[in-house]
């Protein structure tokens, strides 16, 4: 679920709710992000995008429903290290980098809609 994969990757990187909004260019607010963890609402395809960008993670990862386990997470405002993210079982492919950003908007959307539905 996305919202579980967001909070994981920006744990990860080690954003606060402010850090990451700042990292996308207050896109979005802290306060919709943290709608977007709590599953309360779902990003726009756009907003999708920046979140990857912003995390440094591949937008199959946010949307994929794969079970995921954070490994070495010390739960501090900031943390000395970095934990690292173990996706069970192994995904495919790391971070896919297109040059098509409308195709890859529309699938994400696509992706949501039946996320939505299921």
């Amino acid at each position: 679920m996305i919202a579980d994969r967001l909070r994981l990757a920006r744990r990860k990187a080690g954003f606060s709710l402010r850090d990451l909004s700042a990292a996308m260019d207050r896109r979005v607010t802290a306060q919709a992000i943290g709608k977007y963890e709590r599953g309360e609402s779902v990003p726009s395809s756009g907003v999708l995008l920046a979140l990857s960008k912003a995390l440094d993670v591949s937008l199959n990862y946010l949307m994929d429903t794969q079970g995921v386990q954070l490994a070495g997470v010390e739960f501090r405002t900031k943390a000395t290290h970095r934990p690292s993210l173990l996706i069970v079982p192994p995904s495919r492919a790391p971070t896919e980098h297109h040059s098509d950003t409308e195709t890859q908007s529309h699938n994400v959307t696509q992706r949501i809609r039946r996320a939505r539905n299921a």
